[in-house]
């Protein structure tokens, strides 16, 4: 799912799960991703680093960045979209399952749509929230 610059000014984004896809195999390996973000001062701005494998045990290309905060987000995703570090640029995009802590938030924003549908506020007579329109 594409990341929108005015979401998280206007705080209305709750993902911190990034997909850097187009990486390359030497980034895949392990420790070698956490490293860079180490040389750049960008750990600190990480919970966590998958680097799945394939079941041949062979680089995907791809990984998955947790950051620490919705906050850290746009500073990730514009180090890491479009930069080479081989062939090909990195595409950033969110990663299709987020953590608890993205699911909680996003708990609460289903149930202040509700409320507001319930209340009439913001919703007309014909619309309501849905969850699937709120993970959107």
């Amino acid at each position: 799912s594409q990341l929108r610059w005015q979401d998280f000014s206007a705080q209305r984004e709750w993902r911190t799960a990034l997909l850097l896809r187009g990486l390359p195999s030497s980034l895949c390996l392990p420790g070698h991703l956490e490293g860079l973000l180490k040389h750049h001062g960008l750990n600190g701005l990480v919970s966590s680093v998958r680097v799945p494998r394939s079941l041949g045990g062979r680089s995907t290309g791809y990984a998955v960045i947790t950051a620490a905060s919705v906050k850290e987000v746009p500073r990730l995703a514009k180090f890491f979209h479009g930069r080479l570090f081989g062939r090909a640029p990195v595409a950033v995009s969110f990663a299709p399952v987020q953590s608890a802590a993205g699911r909680k938030s996003a708990a609460s924003v289903v149930t202040s749509s509700a409320v507001a549908a319930a209340s009439g506020l913001g919703f007309g007579r014909n619309q309501t929230a849905s969850l699937g329109s709120c993970l959107e």
